[in-house]
């Protein structure tokens, strides 16, 4: 596949983005199935296995909180009861964070695995093969976990300053409240406030997100570019295909949330059966599992049309020269005689 013509790039919109992503995908079908199946779709896997043991281990804190709520306050069985409720709830925290950081790095394996994959495809490297893809993936994985660290930095600082400014306000209107009560509906001012807050912090969560996205890709192909340098460059590289990439990332976290929601109300529809929950679980894990390797072709091939919109040119020499610095120590499988 012959990489488009920069004319032709920078006028991609919405679809024609996900055609050329679907494009490649189907022209270098080989590749991305090997991939898929030894990244995405334990990635996936794992996403759908979390979904499951949640939904074990909340019913049955609910069902603790109920008969803690049903026995004599402070007897010795509440106390039994209560010890075994924090017991749980850290064997709860502890299986999030292990399963949180299993996910982050099966997540960024699979991030660099497409990336450098399509990349390779721009610069019609017709020697690429799963081999070299998993010879550079743990190089990569450093520059991503960098660029994800900055990211988290970034959305942690960004949190920390909204539940601030929440805080300044309510504590304003509440000494308001005080010295004239007769003016100042407190319960509504707050109501508006809190709504205006929810509708900046997921703004801002959201392009936070973005930027990240195209951060990793610009972590893989950019030399010496990572972490919040990364972040700078794609926050300038985003401007004229925002909206673009904003719906690409509402369609990708859309369908996992509507994923976990349908998971969480099969639970209680017994109608189904056990063959009819295990069928709706191989769906959803197919699901994922597309949306997963589609949704990050589609940011890699947003890099390219992104650099091309702002008139970047791209050298594919150079490019190349980049990817191959990956392979430092790579030696090519003989196949047996």
């Amino acid at each position: 596949m012959e990489i488009r013509e920069a004319k032709d790039l920078k006028l991609l919109g919405f679809f024609g983005i996900h055609v050329e992503a679907f494009k490649i995908i189907f022209s270098w079908r080989q590749i991305f199935t090997q991939i898929t199946l030894l990244l995405i779709l334990p990635l996936s896997f794992i996403f759908i296995v979390s979904l499951e043991i949640s939904q074990i281990v909340f019913a049955d804190l609910d069902i603790m909180v109920a008969e803690i709520e049903l026995v004599s306050p402070n007897s010795l069985l509440q106390k039994e009861l209560l010890n075994s409720f924090s017991s749980k709830m850290i064997g709860l925290w502890m299986f999030s964070a292990a399963y949180n950081f299993l996910l982050l790095i099966m997540s960024l394996l699979s991030t660099s695995a497409i990336i450098y994959t399509v990349a390779c495809v721009y610069i019609n490297d017709a020697d690429i093969n799963i081999d070299k893809v998993m010879n550079v993936v743990p190089k990569v994985l450093k520059r991503l976990m960098i660029t994800f660290l900055w990211n988290l930095l970034i959305q942690l600082v960004f949190f920390s300053a909204v539940a601030l400014l929440i805080m300044i306000i309510k504590f304003i209107v509440s000494v308001l409240f005080v010295s004239h009560p007769e003016f100042i509906n407190f319960s509504f001012i707050l109501l508006i406030i809190a709504m205006v807050l929810v509708i900046f912090y997921l703004t801002g969560f959201i392009y936070i997100t973005l930027i990240w996205h195209l951060a990793c890709v610009v972590s893989v192909l950019e030399e010496d570019l990572c972490g919040i340098e990364a972040m700078k460059k794609s926050k300038e590289l985003i401007k004229g295909k925002l909206w673009v990439s904003l719906v690409n990332l509402i369609i990708f976290y859309g369908s996992l949330v509507m994923i976990q929601v349908a998971s969480f109300a099969i639970k209680d529809k017994y109608s189904w059966g056990v063959l009819g929950k295990v069928m709706f679980g191989i769906l959803s894990l197919l699901v994922i599992l597309l949306m997963i390797l589609v949704g990050l072709v589609v940011q890699s091939v947003i890099y390219f049309v992104c650099k091309y919109y702002h008139n970047e040119k791209i050298d594919k020499t150079s490019l190349e020269n980049h990817l191959k610095a990956y392979l430092e120590g790579y030696v090519e499988l003989e196949e047996p005689i």
